[in-house]
């Protein structure tokens, strides 16, 4: 059976949790974790971790994913 409209690409079964994190650089951190089944994809998983908005470790977060940044422009050799 076909499934049309919103229900067939929406994801199934939400569960979430909340984590703790003992992250070497920049300490604790209280993140969400939501697991979303893929419909049409038997035993594959979407897993989001995210922290609450406008919390502190919603700063800490901020901060990891900015330190992977270069902070000079790459300049690639092709030699």
């Amino acid at each position: 059976m076909w499934r049309t409209g919103p229900s067939a690409w929406w994801p199934r079964g939400q569960r979430g949790t909340t984590i703790r994190i003992d992250h070497p650089q920049v300490g604790e951190l209280t993140l969400n974790r939501e697991r979303l089944g893929i419909g049409g994809a038997e035993h594959l998983m979407l897993v989001v971790y995210h922290a609450d908005a406008e919390s502190d470790d919603a700063d800490r977060l901020a901060l990891l994913a900015s330190a992977g940044l270069p902070t000079t422009p790459r300049v690639d050799s092709f030699g």
